[in-house]
């Protein structure tokens, strides 16, 4: 099937990262394509804070965009300080001693080399661009440049149909759009994903992260261990069963035409525990205000060494959430490919972030599906393709994603999780 036959829109479900990513390679391909987003306007919740994206993502969002907006998106992010997880300092949260072998006898993974997954599958190649830092308002902004004719946000979806001319999507406010392939981009509570895999289980990590920003400023950089304030460190202390894992980096903007556009230069942490730490119950936990949870990182941390103290006491409240950890399983289900409805990024395989490659995994399958549908266009074999390749991709990064969570919060084997319904 050529390009051209193409007639109806691709139907992308989400406005994220993944959604935008693949709408931008349509629109590349002339391909028509309509976006559906749930949220009534763009900047409605906050968006998370850095994210990593490495060789293949890079390679992705070059595939996708035009030169003139990848050189755009290249200046709006932050000054890469190299290296990936761990790159920085390590120390011991009590002591502020360096803690001398972190990934025990097997040595750092290939995973934290530049965010390559275990096998080595995605390691940064000798020539390969280096990593880029973006902000993620920042990244689904530039993103959504040119997109926003294709827009259309407060559509909240129902359930779609399959006829044999194509794809019906439903809508909670009663209306519907006709398409020739639905992308489910919805996120991990993939609605789209419920209706076409509903045997793809999710599982719980046991990861219960604090997200926070602290905005770097003078005071902080006064105040704060000035060892941490190059790269992205870890900070953890052992003396519970399970870690209790500091994880952060600074995030600082380039002086160019773009930074008036930019947010202030900030700590980016995530304090990562595991479920019932400090005694605490589910229920105690998660579903907090932003405030009770940057009170929370002020008490789990209350006894580490004062150097620590001033990015948990000068946090952005706003900022800080918590959240549960949930991934799907590394073996993605195989199931009958559809020539009307697939998946991209956290709606497929959701994964802990502990690897640093969420952002890239789903980059690439958005990169990997605007070409299949550009070179193949829309049927069953071409969605197949498409599948296969997401599951590979999938399985190399949730690996790797569960062995960081093995050592930065003493994620269990997936077989001890017990499974959980988002």
């Amino acid at each position: 099937m050529s390009p051209t036959a193409i007639q109806q829109p691709i139907l992308i479900l989400g406005a994220g990262i993944s959604g935008l990513a693949l709408a931008q390679g349509l629109l590349k391909s002339h391909i028509p394509f309509r976006i559906y987003e749930r949220d009534t306007h763009f900047n409605l919740r906050a968006q998370g804070y850095r994210v990593r994206i490495v060789g293949p993502g890079i390679e992705a969002l070059q595939s996708v965009l035009s030169p003139e907006l990848f050189s755009r998106l290249e200046a709006s992010c932050a000054i890469n300080a190299h290296g990936g997880v761990g790159s920085g300092t390590k120390l011991d949260a009590l002591s502020t001693e360096p803690i001398v072998g972190f990934f025990g006898k097997e040595g750092p993974p290939k995973l934290f080399n530049k965010g390559g997954p275990a096998n080595g599958a995605m390691v940064k190649p000798q020539g390969s661009p280096e990593p880029l830092n973006a902000d993620r308002m920042v990244l689904r902004s530039v993103l959504m440049r040119g997109l926003e004719e294709y827009v259309e946000f407060g559509k909240d979806f129902s359930a779609y149909d399959i006829s044999p001319s194509g794809v019906t999507i439903h809508f909670r406010d009663g209306s519907e759009a006709q398409g020739a392939l639905l992308v489910g981009a919805d996120g991990a509570s993939s609605k789209v994903r419920k209706q076409l895999v509903p045997q793809l289980r999710l599982v719980d990590t046991e990861g219960r992260f604090v997200y926070g920003k602290s905005t770097l400023t003078p005071e902080l950089e006064d105040a704060f261990n000035k060892t941490c304030l190059t790269g992205m460190s870890i900070v953890q202390d052992r003396t519970a069963n399970a870690p209790l894992t500091l994880l952060l980096e600074p995030v600082r903007f380039k002086d160019n035409a773009f930074r008036k556009d930019l947010p202030k230069d900030y700590v980016y942490w995530v304090l990562l525990a595991r479920k019932g730490v400090k005694g605490l119950t589910d229920t105690q936990l998660l579903g907090r205000p932003n405030a009770e949870s940057a009170e929370l990182s002020k008490t789990l941390t209350a006894h580490w060494h004062p150097s620590f103290h001033a990015l948990f006491n000068q946090q952005d409240t706003a900022q800080t959430s918590l959240l549960r950890i949930i991934s799907a399983h590394p073996d993605i289900p195989v199931w009958h490919p559809s020539d009307r409805v697939t998946l991209v990024g956290d709606a497929a395989h959701v994964m802990s972030p502990t690897a640093g490659i969420g952002a890239t995994t789903a980059l690439r399958d958005a990169a990997e599906l605007a070409r299949v549908l550009r070179d193949e266009g829309v049927s069953r074999e071409s969605v197949g393709l498409y599948e296969d390749f997401m599951r590979l991709n999938a399985k190399q990064a949730i690996t790797g994603s569960a062995l960081g969570g093995k050592h930065l919060f003493g994620m269990r084997p997936f077989e001890e999780l017990s499974e959980v319904v988002v």
